[in-house]
């Protein structure tokens, strides 16, 4: 990241023109680094970031998340697609701004049961990771309003809570290995698009 400029005026760093100039990790809130080779996230600058918003990483080469990414309390919106991340830690599900998660196009094979921890998280990708099922937590995720988007998952099962969605209205469930559907989803108010193309379902439910 060597610039002749400031931080500030680099290209893909946003900052507060607000805060201290002194304190650029106060400064930041915004990254984009987008398709830059990383392999891995510094400790030490994620602690840093204490004022970061916005973290676009997509298309590098990260197989793990320190947890340190616990320490960005402000953040609001990840993005992580094309990456090589097979789990994820617990202290990502401790920002509880987080309001955008992007994991599409990873390596991942389940999520943890602390994905419910994310009060105000109002949208998120998985799509092309392998999960097989969602653990029942995921029905916690009760912000959820545009999304989730699951197609091409992997996913063999939908937890029979999944009708908690009740802000949900386009549901992207192409591309899986679905059988059956849970009775639950017919009670989501709000859902006007249920995408199931290219599934195994041997039947449609009488709700449909």
């Amino acid at each position: 990241w060597k610039h002749p400029a400031p931080p500030c005026g680099w290209p893909g760093v946003t900052c507060d023109p607000g805060a201290p100039a002194s304190a650029f990790g106060r400064r930041l809130v915004g990254l984009d680094v987008r398709y830059s080779g990383l392999t891995l996230l510094p400790d030490d600058a994620l602690y840093a970031w204490s004022a970061l918003k916005v973290l676009e990483l997509r298309g590098n080469r990260i197989a793990r998340l320190p947890q340190a990414v616990g320490r960005m309390v402000a953040l609001e919106r990840l993005m992580l697609e094309m990456n090589e991340l097979t789990e994820l830690p617990t202290e990502l599900f401790g920002l509880k701004n987080l309001t955008h998660l992007y994991l599409s196009h990873n390596r991942l094979t389940s999520l943890p049961p602390e994905i419910g921890d994310l009060p105000n998280l109002q949208d998120i990708w998985l799509k092309g990771n392998v999960l097989g099922t969602l653990p029942d937590s995921f029905c916690e995720l009760t912000t959820l309003d545009d999304g989730p988007y699951l197609m091409d998952s992997g996913l063999t099962s939908l937890p029979d809570c999944f009708g908690k969605l009740t802000q949900v209205e386009n549901l992207q469930l192409a591309d899986n290995l679905l059988t059956s559907l849970p009775d639950s989803i017919q009670a989501m108010p709000k859902l006007q698009q249920v995408h199931l193309s290219n599934n195994q379902l041997r039947t449609l439910p009488a709700w449909l």
